[in-house]
């Protein structure tokens, strides 16, 4: 307006004293600074700040959808348990090595993130290779390391503990959707959302419902249980009546009253078939992580076809040129697997994203 113009826009909660500071040099010059809190009429954009370890892994949650302004940030969460779960997929001493040391050199050629996140991946397959007994395909190659250390033999053997692997793959599942289940809790903590804490599928009630009906099954299948089978019944039984009437409950404990608004009647209908849906996730969810023990054991028989092909005495080149394509093929789908893992099983419980990057303002590329 004539001599007057104001400048709005969104910085790091860091850089303000040095921007008022700078803007102090100038008499003619006011600076006002709200808290993203103070400002209701715009969304705050998102600046991810996570440690050196877990940074490369933000390319995941940037695919996925950033997460908006107050949400957790689950970058760490991400970094964990992906990198575990590729090891265990694929999990080979020297072909870890090889997936590391080539990562390595094409970030460093190429500077790509998802070569800098498959650095930890090739060294978790390399430990769970170590764990496996496996170099190169080659499963007795590392006995003498086993007897020096005064083991009988290596830890797991893949295609004698088939029944085994698949268990511990099933029990990961539960503890990774648990996982998620507190990290939704967490954020709803946050926000002071008390009655999404408590009565959402992923906040309290569903976790102890979670809890008991795995319980239940293992119980059914003669496995492990932690609790008696009585409770696990009650638990269950009150959980899912808490979950069908969750709508109701949640805003009473904020003190907000919720009146259904098509009636009781077709409340109850929609909320039976919501409570269906959530009973199947929690069970498809878990029975998902199978496929992690099962492409622990497709690992292993694609190395025994690559040794079948090369004959005895190994041809080794044939060994070799099997390596490379079960490193290509195999990494690639343990990516694939564990993505899919990430973003189904784990992000539909505790992260929504849609948030927006924040992009500083640069002058000399606005000049250009």
């Amino acid at each position: 307006s004539k001599g007057t113009f104001y400048l709005t826009g969104w910085v790091p909660a860091a850089a303000v004293p040095e921007i008022e500071k700078t803007l102090a040099r100038f008499p003619n010059l006011s600076c006002v600074a709200d808290t993203a809190d103070d400002v209701r009429h715009a969304k705050p954009p998102t600046k991810l700040k996570n440690p050196w370890w877990s940074r490369p892994f933000e390319f995941f949650v940037e695919m996925y959808g950033l997460p908006a302004y107050g949400e957790t940030d689950v970058t760490g969460f991400v970094a964990i348990t992906f990198t575990v779960l590729f090891g265990m997929m694929f999990g080979d001493v020297g072909q870890g090595i090889v997936l590391a040391l080539f990562s390595t050199f094409m970030w460093k050629v190429k500077h790509n993130d998802l070569f800098h996140l498959m650095i930890p991946c090739g060294i978790s397959s390399t430990i769970f290779g170590l764990v496996y007994g496996s170099l190169f395909g080659y499963e007795e190659a590392l006995d003498p390391l086993y007897h020096a250390l005064g083991m009988a033999g290596k830890p797991v053997s893949v295609m004698d503990s088939i029944t085994g692997i698949l268990m511990v793959a099933v029990y990961i599942g539960i503890v990774l959707v648990l996982a998620a289940m507190a990290l939704n809790m967490y954020t709803h903590a946050r926000h002071r959302e008390w009655g999404e804490f408590i009565f959402s599928p992923n906040g309290l009630v569903g976790m102890v419902t979670y809890l008991c009906g795995v319980d239940l099954a293992s119980a059914y299948m003669g496995a492990v249980t932690f609790m008696p089978q009585v409770l696990a019944v009650v638990g269950m039984v009150v959980g899912l009546v808490l979950l069908l009437f969750a709508e109701l409950l949640a805003p009473m404990v904020e003190g907000k009253p919720w009146k259904p608004a098509g009636g009781m009647g077709n409340y109850l209908m929609q909320s039976v078939f919501e409570l269906l849906e959530t009973v199947l996730s929690y069970l498809s969810n878990t029975i998902s992580f199978l496929r992690v023990g099962a492409f622990v054991i497709v690992h292993a028989s694609m190395m025994m076809v690559v040794f079948t092909l090369a004959g005895t005495p190994n041809n080794i080149v044939v060994v070799i040129l099997g390596n490379l394509v079960v490193i290509c093929l195999e990494a690639l789908l343990s990516a694939i697997q564990g993505i899919r893992l990430e973003f189904y099983e784990m992000f539909s419980r505790c992260y929504k994203g849609g948030g927006r990057k924040f992009v500083a303002f640069d002058l000399k590329k606005a000049k250009a």
